[in-house]
């Protein structure tokens, strides 16, 4: 079964994008939402890299644990999207391996964050198959 890990949201920030006197992008937006998504997993015990900038459209960190690791991504679209990726150890690939209940337990982190927090509104959840087909998400990761 494949899992819901392609969250959007709308969320009540300051915006935080940078542009030069020629209206081009030169920081993207987001940072100020990726740093408290961050904060509040280590709030729940989730130990997390450094925020940093993924190419010119977003916000990248990494995310350990329960002996086993996420990548995270948040980009704008026409909402929030907030995606996180198993990052499996090679031997882990090879052997098709996964840490499931960690995961879905990581899972539930996210969403509890993000439907705990005011801040926070309008949260569906996709497949990766969901989301680039433009299917209407679920107010649920299950």
């Amino acid at each position: 079964m494949e899992r819901r890990n392609f969250v959007t949201f709308d969320a009540d920030f300051p915006d935080d994008a940078q542009w030069n006197e020629y209206g081009d992008l030169l920081i993207p937006g987001g940072r100020i939402i990726a740093k408290t998504i961050r904060e509040k997993l280590q709030e729940r015990g989730v130990i997390c890299s450094e925020v940093y900038q993924h190419s010119y459209y977003g916000w990248a960190f990494d995310a350990d644990f329960d002996n086993s690791r996420a990548w995270c991504l948040l980009q704008v679209g026409n909402a929030w999207l907030f995606l996180f990726e198993e990052q499996k150890p090679l031997i882990s690939r090879l052997l098709g391996l996964s840490n499931t209940t960690a995961f879905d337990n990581f899972q539930m982190k996210v969403h509890d964050i993000l439907t705990s927090d005011k801040r926070f509104s309008n949260v569906l959840w996709y497949t990766r198959a969901e989301y680039e087909s433009g299917r209407r998400g679920s107010p649920s990761p299950r």
